[in-house]
């Protein structure tokens, strides 16, 4: 049997993959102490949160027309959560 980790900070949790069809509760358990560990790691180092706004991309989405906005799927007072991203500050 083979086993890959994959860490993914985006993602925020930790994928265990295995060649075989079967789940091993070994394996299951290890990733959940994994998850648990980077969950830790995680709020050790984790500062705060920020909502930046997009200025360029906002500017852009308030010129676009209501069916241009309806076309990518989204409402005039949705523009300001679309053009916003959360930046995670870490010590």
């Amino acid at each position: 049997m083979q086993l890959f980790l994959h860490c993914s900070i985006k993602e925020k949790e930790i994928d265990l993959a295995f060649t075989d069809t079967h789940n091993s509760p070994i394996l299951a358990s290890l990733q959940d102490v994994l998850n648990t560990l980077w969950s830790s790691l995680e709020n050790l180092f984790f500062l705060s949160t920020k909502r930046v706004q997009i200025k360029q991309l906002t500017q852009a989405m308030q010129r676009m027309n209501d069916v241009q906005l309806a076309k990518i799927g989204i409402t005039r007072s949705e523009i300001e959560d679309y053009a916003c991203v959360t930046i995670r500050v870490f010590r």
